[in-house]
């Protein structure tokens, strides 16, 4: 298992994530960023770090020209490489305890070191 969203999206996009537990209260948002020199990239951020993003290529500062649900975001993403989705309702037990680990967390298809 995996928690956290930074890690959880990490091993989504390497596919080897089997089932997500996304809180309903889950709170990163997919940004659609772009810098200066027009390379485009989108990025999962808590909310407020997007201001601070910097272009992988030519390391100028991304400014913000778009932006997702982050549930709907994060449903996408998953589809996208056969990820089964569960939504905890964090009135439950379960899904107060998943708050407690960032909002997310990911069931793997296979051990992953990384």
């Amino acid at each position: 298992v995996v928690y956290g969203a930074a890690e959880v999206i990490r091993t989504i996009e390497l596919g080897a994530v089997d089932i997500l537990l996304v809180s309903e209260k889950f709170s990163w948002p997919e940004f659609e960023l772009i810098c200066d020199a027009g390379h485009a990239e989108k990025k999962f951020c808590k909310p407020g770090a997007e201001s601070g993003q910097m272009c992988k290529e030519c390391k100028k500062k991304m400014k913000v020209i778009g932006q997702k649900d982050p549930i709907d975001a994060i449903e996408e993403l998953a589809k996208t490489f056969g990820t089964k989705i569960e939504i905890i309702s964090a009135d439950t037990g379960e899904g107060q305890k998943l708050e407690a680990i960032g909002g997310i967390g990911a069931i793997l298809r296979y051990k992953f070191e990384g």
